[in-house]
């Protein structure tokens, strides 16, 4: 029985000394041998045969409890001879069983502390390792290596082309061979035939190249040219009007000056082609100033008007003292005034050359009667050349702008 016990505490886990101590003084009560019933004496046994009252009647067996409720004196005197062995058989089992379960338990504590170290020390070196190649991990060059060895195919990638090349070039050449006999084989004359082919395709694929070269070239010559010749038409245009603009600037200055302009005339007809014909009558001699013509109208007014009062078509009214005192000393307005007579067209005419405005005192002058008008015929031809150039400049110039 005490090994038995023994057994499942090995299968057990060991929970500590008390128990191991309790189990085997449980052990050691179940080994125990039963006390020996010692016989008794004859009287004892004969009133132990006599027969006895219902209530004293032997028990069943399901029922272990003493019926009789009070001992009898024998038994009270057997149960202290019964407690003194089983005491003892107890401090006997549990001395055995606590030697038992020092003696197991102990060996067995220090042999799984020796395995806890060592495992703690494999899980120590195992994360060592995994630290190590972790830092080699991160200190490999990937990189590097892939561009190692895609450089390695790469190189003998192309040195397997280069020896397939080699193959077919070998095996062409072959093909091509004429046979022993002198003749060429269906083979040779198929690849031959397909390099003329190849070589009448690449022919006719160069001609279509240079003629698409040739007409590229000719539309970039063309554009070219008539760039050109934009730009050329532009830069004479510009030098035209440049050479126009300074001839008339030559002839406008001989105007102001009263000279003649005949030397720039060539310069302007190559700048603009046709000339207004006033500028070409006016050049060989020039026309008057503005200062001459304002000096020389006085004199030709005053001989104008005083034919008109002698024609008696002056306008002004006869008669009188102040019509005798203006005939007399031929007095005339030099201011100009309203009115139709002689005088006061002629007032205003003046006042229109004093102004610089030519053409309005020629519109002044037309309006006198014929026979003053004749008086002013040669004012009126030199102020009229000068009218006509200066006119027919500023439409030059006008055109030039």
């Amino acid at each position: 029985m005490a090994k038995r016990g023994t057994k499942g505490q090995d299968a057990a886990q060991p929970k500590g000394s008390d128990e191991g101590v309790t189990i085997e003084a449980e052990a050691a009560e179940s080994a125990v041998p039963e006390p020996e019933i010692l016989p008794e004496p004859e009287d004892e046994v004969a009133q132990h045969d006599e027969p006895q009252p219902e209530a004293d009647a032997e028990p069943s067996i399901e029922d272990t409890t003493p019926v009789d409720p009070e001992p009898t004196a024998e038994r009270q005197d057997a149960r202290p001879s019964l407690v003194l062995p089983m005491a003892i058989s107890i401090l006997v089992g549990a001395g055995l069983g606590y030697g038992l379960a020092y003696f197991q338990f102990g060996p067995v504590e220090q042999r799984l502390e020796a395995t806890i170290a060592q495992q703690a020390a494999r899980i120590d070196s195992l994360d060592a390792g995994l630290a190590a190649l972790a830092e080699a991990q991160a200190n490999l060059d990937i990189d590097g290596a892939l561009a190692g060895v895609e450089a390695g195919a790469a190189a003998r990638v192309a040195e397997v082309r280069s020896e397939l090349d080699a193959l077919r070039a070998q095996v062409t050449e072959l093909e091509r061979q004429p046979n022993a006999d002198g003749t060429l084989s269906p083979t040779a004359l198929a690849a031959y035939e397909a390099d003329i082919a190849a070589l009448r395709d690449e022919i006719a694929a160069q001609e279509q190249r240079m003629q698409a070269l040739v007409a590229d070239a000719a539309a970039q010559l063309e554009e070219t040219r008539e760039q050109a010749e934009q730009i050329e038409q532009t830069a004479a245009g510009a030098a035209n009007a440049a050479a126009a603009r300074a001839a008339l600037a030559q002839i406008r200055a001989a105007v102001e000056s009263g000279a003649p302009f005949d030397s720039a005339l060539p310069d302007l007809r190559a700048a603009i082609g046709d000339i207004p014909p006033a500028l070409t009558r006016a050049a060989p001699d020039g026309v008057p100033t503005l200062d001459d013509l304002q000096a020389a109208f006085p004199d030709a007014a005053r001989q104008a008007l005083s034919v008109a009062r002698a024609e008696g078509v002056a306008g002004e009214d006869e008669g009188g003292i102040g019509s005798f005192l203006r005939e007399q000393f031929n007095v005339r307005s030099v201011e100009p005034r309203d009115g139709e007579s002689a005088d006061a067209i002629l007032s205003r005419a003046e006042a229109a050359l004093r102004g610089g405005r030519l053409t309005d005192a020629l519109a002044e002058v037309a309006a006198l009667p014929e026979v003053a008008r004749a008086e002013l015929s040669e004012w009126t031809g030199m102020a009229t050349a000068r009218a006509d150039v200066v006119s027919a400049l500023e439409a030059l110039t006008l055109s030039q702008d």
